[in-house]
């Protein structure tokens, strides 16, 4: 049984939700006459109901653990957001701010988050809301590695943020270490769960089919939704109107 889950947030920019029993998550900006589409799918290998959150700014927020100061993270939310939850309040998996921000999370079992440092520690959810609180560019979701730490329990996630204006950021942690790519270094806007420059190598292999190892289910379809770059075509327009009708019919090509 295919169990389908969407939610549409129709603004510059769409957050898109679509599960299949593929385990296997993806996330894209797309760029189309009518400006960037931002469509993200979460694939659970368990069953389970999602929530949507509506966060206001303004609000005082603080962080559970302490870095090698003993201080904790604490924050005021710049910014308001919807957010879509898996758990509860401030544990986003994916959303939006007002400023036209989205951010999308995605398991990436090759990752590995830092060591304790002088930083505070968040969860790699709160890690989610505190950028979507505090951030409205990608240059600012950059920079918020410098002031606070994913610190997690769970499987590492790697993340894929997009701005208002379409500049994408993909940010992960590999070996302890953080690393991203933006501009010229991620021409593909797209991510799965495999790591961003195996992805990339595979496209510039030119590959059609399988992946690389350790790569999970249906390898030869991630494989080819990010060599097709998550671009805007003739199909696209044909099959959907209006941006957001683009954007989940990509969505649904996907699997």
């Amino acid at each position: 049984m295919r169990t389908t889950i969407a939610a549409t947030l129709c603004f510059p920019v769409l957050p898109g939700l679509l599960g299949d029993p593929a385990l296997a998550c993806t996330s894209f900006c797309m760029d189309t006459p009518d400006g960037p589409i931002f469509g993200t799918n979460l694939d659970l290998f368990i069953p389970g109901d999602g929530l949507v959150f509506v966060n206001r700014r303004g609000i005082a927020k603080q962080g559970y653990g302490t870095g090698t100061t003993g201080k904790t993270a604490t924050w005021v939310s710049r910014y308001g957001s919807v957010t879509f939850n898996l758990a509860g309040r401030e544990l986003a998996w994916s959303g939006m701010n007002e400023a036209g921000l989205v951010v999308s999370s995605m398991e990436l079992m090759a990752g590995e988050y830092p060591e304790p440092d002088e930083r505070p520690p968040v969860g790699n959810a709160t890690w989610v809301q505190y950028v979507l609180d505090t951030c409205d560019s990608v240059e600012d979701v950059i920079r918020v590695d410098s002031l606070v730490r994913i610190e997690d329990q769970a499987p590492p996630n790697h993340y894929f943020v997009s701005d208002a204006d379409g500049n994408c950021v993909a940010i992960e942690w590999l070996e302890g270490r953080f690393a991203y790519r933006a501009g010229d270094d991620l021409p593909i806007k797209a991510m799965s769960n495999m790591r961003c420059d195996r992805a990339l190598a595979a496209h510039e292999r030119g590959c059609p089919l399988g992946g690389e190892p350790g790569f999970q289910a249906r390898p030869a379809r991630r494989i080819r939704f990010l060599l097709r770059g998550a671009g805007f075509d003739a199909r696209h327009q044909r099959a959907a109107r209006g941006g957001c009708g683009r954007g989940l019919h990509a969505l649904r090509s996907r699997r």
